[in-house]
């Protein structure tokens, strides 16, 4: 709809539609918020009395159920049981009579009554022998004897008063027989309760029970109050506010609701000519609307130039927080005009320039991690470079005048006496020097490319346990658990003895990081594309970040001088992955031991190529 269309309509609606609606919409109105209102106390009234009821009346069957299981009737005498009764009379409240019956309903011990001088002592109301009667006529003894619990119906005492019977069926004495503990209630409590909610001529509540009879009154004005049973039972299953004409001839609005644990319902009840009389009060203000009908005409111009600069003003704001990085931004769209569509528009900008903006930010953050991996990687190639070419360099020089030291050595070691000072001096030479062959040894390994012809393909199924048995007798020195898990099909095309030396060379640094024993885990399996996981994880030492960063720069190591440990096996190992053109990783806290994933490509992956 168009800004000018809605100026033509507001000032009609503003000058003459309140000259035609004023009266109807007057009367109308107020009496729908004023009837929804009262209704809405009559339910809520009626919902709260009702559940304060039943909260009672569900209290009476715990108190009941825990006399029954508290009182040992069934291990008692029968001269014993009736004196055992006045427990029950003493601790449960408003109770004029205690029984109890075996299933045919006698009385297995005369009932528990007070004469009127104590009752009233007490606090309760006296009994009569008619009284008895009509509790004994009043028993739910089948309906206690099948769920064990009950309410027997309303009546009235011999002096007009209501009472019900509770009763609740327990094991008796003889096997396969049950008994019934019965008391009857004065209900004078409950209905001063439901009194507490009326108002003379404006409010009332009453209890009914499944007759429609009510019964918070006196025994011979209860035939008067009778409710036609079926518009009780509409009120209580709708939950919801209804008129009926009351005895009296008068209509009022009325609300009911069910009382739980028995089939009782509570009627809440209002006047309706009381409740709709402020209704006829406004009538008279009616002749406003012809003053209200000119003072929109005034006050519909002021509203429509704010309608126009309000969301002017919205979308400058929002532009302006975009103009500082707040992308994002949006305004409320508050009608379907043209305003309304330029702000739908400019919302969709904002989204639009946000998700851009997120998007750029997700792939500068990626192609700088990236660019970091990558440099890291060139660092660490440079390194085993530098080191190669050292090795390289000065292996021959090395390893010429030190195969002539050993062999040297070892000829006069032959000559000595065996066990000597010399001898054994001649033995340090000679393992010094070997040591010193494996660095070198080593240093060459850095530096020479194994040719891709030496390949081919090995099943980690074969090589991981063949290499774990080397060190079956380290694991059991050491308290080592080991646990493997190798998924079938893993297989790689490699360099046998390089794999070997890999594995060696993890599990040595494993056992070095577990001196005091602990977990070794080795898995393979294979990954996405084709790829094979080799994963070996201790739970041991663990390394800090300083210490995880430097782990595979050459001659870096942290373990004691004499270990025998020389810096050289994670550079090696990370050496003849790159060679397998794999992918090496390394995760490590302190405490909470290592893990190392190497990734290599797999069979199928190789075989495409």
């Amino acid at each position: 709809m168009k800004i000018r269309t809605k100026i033509l309509g507001l000032f009609t609606l503003g000058a003459v539609v309140p000259l035609l609606v004023s009266h109807f919409f007057a009367v109308s109105m107020a009496s729908s918020a004023l009837r929804g209102s009262i209704a809405g106390s009559v339910v809520d009234a009626t919902t709260l009395m009702a559940g304060q009821i039943s909260q009672r009346l569900e209290r009476l069957v715990i108190d009941l159920e825990n006399t029954v299981l508290s009182m040992p009737f069934s291990k008692l005498d029968r001269s014993n049981l009736h004196p055992a009764l006045e427990v029950p009379y003493r601790q449960l409240p408003e109770v004029t009579i205690v029984a109890l019956l075996d299933e045919s309903g006698r009385a297995v011990t005369p009932p528990y009554v007070k004469s009127a001088q104590e009752a009233r002592a007490l606090g309760r109301e006296s009994v009569s022998q008619r009284d008895l009667d009509l509790f004994s006529e009043n028993v739910p003894l089948r309906l206690a004897l099948s769920a064990e619990a009950a309410f027997g119906p309303v009546y009235f005492s011999s002096k007009g008063k209501p009472r019900i019977v509770a009763a609740k069926s327990f094991q008796a004495r003889e096997k396969g027989k049950r008994w019934v503990f019965a008391v009857e209630l004065s209900l004078a409590s409950t209905c001063e309760l439901v009194s507490r909610y009326e108002e003379e001529g404006v409010k009332s509540a009453r209890l009914f029970d499944a007759r429609g009879t009510v019964f918070c009154v006196e025994a011979k004005d209860a035939a008067s109050t009778l409710v036609d049973p079926r518009t009780l039972e509409n009120l209580v299953a709708s939950r919801r506010i209804g008129t009926y004409t009351h005895p009296s001839g008068s209509a009022v609005l009325a609300a009911a609701a069910p009382i739980g644990v028995t089939n009782w319902s509570l009627l809440f009840e209002h006047s309706e000519e009381i409740a709709l009389k402020p209704v006829k009060t406004s009538l008279y203000w009616t002749a406003l609307w012809v003053g209200v009908a000119l003072a929109i005409a005034v006050v519909g111009g002021f509203l429509l130039a704010r309608g126009l600069t309000r969301p002017i003003e919205s979308l400058e704001v929002a532009a302006q927080s975009i103009s500082h990085g707040k992308y994002g931004a949006l305004i409320e769209v508050g009608s379907r005009d043209e305003l309304g569509r330029l702000a739908e528009a400019f919302n969709h900008m904002s989204r639009e320039i946000q998700s851009w903006n997120r998007e750029l930010t997700a792939r500068v953050q990626e192609r700088t991690e990236e660019l970091r991996e990558a440099h890291e990687q060139i660092l660490k190639t440079q390194k085993l470079a530098a080191v190669g070419e050292l090795g390289s360099g000065v292996a021959h020089e090395i390893n010429n005048p030190l195969t002539g030291v050993i062999g040297t050595a070892q000829l006069l070691e032959a000559t000595v006496e065996p066990g000597s000072e010399v001898a054994r001096g001649l033995g340090d030479i000679v393992s010094g020097a070997k040591r010193v062959a494996e660095v070198v040894d080593s240093l060459l390994r850095l530096s020479q490319s194994q040719v891709s012809a030496q390949m081919h393909m090995i099943d980690l199924c074969e090589v991981i346990p063949s290499v774990l048995a080397m060190f079956e007798a380290r694991f059991q020195e050491h308290g080592v658990v080991v646990k493997t898990s190798i998924d079938r099909e893993c297989r790689i095309y490699a360099i046998e003895n390089d794999l070997r030396l890999v594995l060696n060379q993890l599990i040595e640094n494993a056992l070095r990081a577990m001196a005091g024993g602990g977990r070794l885990l080795v898995e393979a399996e294979r990954v996405d594309g084709g790829a094979v996981k080799l994963r070996v994880r201790d739970t041991g030492a663990g390394m800090p970040s300083e210490v995880r960063q430097r782990a595979f720069d050459p001659f870096f190591t942290t373990n004691a001088p004499g270990s025998g440990a020389r810096g050289l096996g994670l550079p090696m190992v990370q050496r003849i992955v790159d060679e397998h053109d794999g992918r090496i990783v390394l995760e490590s806290e302190v405490d909470r031991g290592t893990i190392v994933k190497i990734y290599l490509p797999g069979v199928a992956r190789l075989s495409r190529a």
